[in-house]
């Protein structure tokens, strides 16, 4: 079977369960129902390089851990090359319930540790999927609010997917406008 690929490309499933982008720039996948890799392994930045100068990191969403954006990675770094440091963000699991402000400064932490790691970074792109999108723009604001760039790295790019940034209509602290229902889903 074929199904998007996060990367706007197409990803073949194997039967066996492997999967590989469609892209000829992308690396083969490991059977994901045979991975016998932590999760918190799978979080581990994946260096394609040994000076990456742009770090991109993937955040999941509500319920989610690291290796749900597994596919998205091998799709970056295979198209990233040499250049691209692609971390799937850990510090949410298991903790998506207690707020948006407290998952953004876990993940500002996260990322202000992996930039460590790697000097020769110059440049920084956030993915968030569904609640990862309210993450990463929190970690933003936290990382460059204000003009500041404490961590060095040049913003690039932030991206979201599937992210309810005006809210769910049941927890809205104010009724929104009937004309602004069908832009919130």
């Amino acid at each position: 079977p074929i199904s998007p690929c996060s990367t706007g490309v197409l990803a073949a499933l194997g039967s066996d369960g492997s999967s590989r982008c469609a892209s000829s720039r992308c690396a083969p996948l490991p059977a994901l129902s045979r991975l016998s890799v932590h999760a918190k392994m799978l979080a581990a930045a994946v260096v394609t390089a040994a000076s990456p100068d742009h770090l991109v990191v993937l955040q999941h969403g509500l319920y989610g851990g690291a290796s749900n954006l597994a596919v998205l990675r091998q799709c970056l770094v295979g198209i990233g090359g040499d250049n691209v440091l692609v971390h799937l963000a850990s510090a949410n699991e298991g903790m998506t319930r207690d707020g948006v402000a407290a998952g953004g400064r876990r993940l500002a932490a996260e990322i202000r540790s992996v930039a460590a790691s790697a000097p020769s970074l110059e440049s920084l792109s956030l993915v968030g999927n569904s609640l990862g999108g309210l993450y990463v723009r929190a970690a933003a604001a936290e990382l460059y609010g204000g003009g500041q760039q404490e961590l060095g790295l040049a913003p690039n790019t932030l991206v979201t997917t599937g992210c309810p940034h005006l809210g769910v209509r049941r927890y809205t602290y104010l009724p929104l406008p009937p004309a602004l229902h069908s832009l919130g889903g």
